[in-house]
C-alpha cells in the first residue's frame, strides 16, 4: 500500500440527510474527503439533489452544503433548508 494513501470511512449520506432533517436548518458534518475536488463535487450533488446518483438529498434544493479545509482533507457539511429562504 502506498504511504500516501489514506483510507477514510465512507460517508453514509442517508444517515447524514436524516440528521440534517432532524437538526432543522443547522449544519451537520457529513464526512471528510481527500481532495477539494471530490468534496466540492459532493456538495454540488447535495445542493442539486442529483437524481439517480444521490437520492438521499432529494428533492433538488431541499439541502444546502459547503466544504471546509481541515487537517486531514476537506470536510463536507450539510443542512436541510426546505421551506427556508436562503
Amino acid at each position: 500500500m502506498s504511504p500516501w494513501k489514506t483510507t477514510r470511512p465512507r460517508v453514509d449520506h442517508q444517515a447524514t440527510a436524516a440528521r440534517a432533517v432532524a437538526a432543522a436548518g443547522r449544519w451537520v458534518f457529513a464526512g471528510t474527503y481527500g481532495s477539494s475536488y471530490t468534496a466540492d463535487s459532493m456538495a454540488r450533488l447535495v445542493r442539486t439533489g442529483s437524481g439517480r446518483r444521490m437520492t438521499a438529498y432529494d428533492p433538488a434544493g431541499a439541502y444546502d452544503a459547503y466544504t471546509e479545509r481541515v487537517d486531514d482533507g476537506h470536510a463536507l457539511y450539510v443542512r436541510h433548508v426546505r421551506g427556508e429562504h436562503r
